[in-house]
């Protein structure tokens, strides 16, 4: 089970969430950064011009779905097989048994069968898990952040950090440094205070100029120039550690008026804007909440979604299921 990112501080809400299972109601999905046609972590490991042809790919809305699909798997069968055995596997994989990830690996490198027949052979070796390993990864698209104790127990809600720094870092920051970044994002070995620790060591080590660089998260650039200010001493301030950061933030974010933070709120992920007008308020007004935490909200969120008819959940997984993929 996953959290939403919320935009407190450095969290960016700017994702898009896998399936929603409409069977489980239970069920808190995971957040991945916007989909811009190359699967995250295959940037580092691609030839530049299948990375570009897989953008091209993605920025065409003159082809049908499944032409898009036949297209992607002569994209991707055209790398040497020696590449493909490289790509990461999907966040959360890092917990199956190893003889497990090794035979993922092998069928991600394997260039005799198209994309989706991957994606099938994996599902059926995920499917022929015992029960227990399945729930350490119950989908591909899922990640599990878990601590070793919450691995044993099989609990329910994991200890939650976002999977990947925000979105535009990779625009700003240094290539070897946002690899650091991606990796302790990525690392179930590591708690939230350790992860945070480190990469507060990191981000105090960049020159200022690049952290005054750094995207805030989405629509700060709408406060006024006098908030919008403030939001940059905070974001810019080396001195401080990410948890004061994302203190400071919160507090900030309190203090101002209801109209601008409404103006700031963070805007529904891709597909649940499909949502009717009665839920989407309860979802902002939740966001709006001074008095829950971030974790508080999460949790709240998916109660809400997971209230919905199949029906509806069947509109937003359509919508997913375009934006995942394409």
């Amino acid at each position: 089970k996953q959290f939403l990112d919320l935009p407190s501080s450095s969290l960016h809400n700017n994702n898009n969430p896998s399936l929603i299972n409409q069977n489980n109601n239970n069920n808190i999905p995971l957040f991945n950064s916007k989909f811009n046609g190359i699967p995250q972590g295959f940037e580092t490991i691609l030839p530049n011009e299948i990375l570009q042809k897989l953008k091209d790919l993605h920025k065409n809305t003159n082809i049908p779905l499944m032409k898009k699909q036949e297209e992607f798997d002569k994209i991707m069968n055209s790398v040497n097989p020696n590449i493909l055995s490289k790509l990461p596997l999907p966040p959360g994989f890092e917990l199956l048994p190893l003889n497990i990830q090794q035979k993922i690996t092998e069928i991600n490198g394997n260039s005799s069968i198209n994309w989706n027949k991957k994606h099938l052979k994996i599902k059926e070796i995920i499917e022929s898990l015992q029960q227990k390993q399945k729930n350490l990864n119950p989908n591909p698209l899922l990640q599990q952040q878990l601590t070793v104790q919450q691995q044993q127990n099989f609990e329910i809600i994991p200890e939650f950090f976002p999977p990947n720094p925000p979105p535009g870092f990779e625009k700003v920051l240094p290539l070897n440094i946002y690899q650091k970044l991606l990796q302790i994002h990525r690392n179930s070995n590591l708690s939230v205070k350790q992860k945070s620790f480190q990469i507060d060591q990191i981000m105090r080590s960049l020159p200022q100029n690049i952290i005054d660089n750094l995207p805030l998260p989405p629509n700060f650039e709408k406060l006024p120039p006098n908030y919008l200010k403030e939001v940059k001493k905070i974001f810019g301030n080396k001195s401080l550690t990410f948890q004061e950061k994302d203190q400071k933030i919160i507090s900030f974010i309190n203090s101002l008026p209801l109209e601008l933070r409404k103006l700031i709120r963070p805007p529904l992920p891709k597909g649940f804007e499909k949502l009717n007008f009665e839920t989407k308020e309860k979802i902002f007004n939740l966001f709006e909440d001074i008095n829950l935490n971030d974790k508080q909200k999460q949790i709240n969120f998916w109660k809400i979604i997971n209230k919905l008819s199949n029906e509806e959940k069947n509109k937003i997984n359509e919508e997913i299921n375009i934006n995942n993929n394409f």
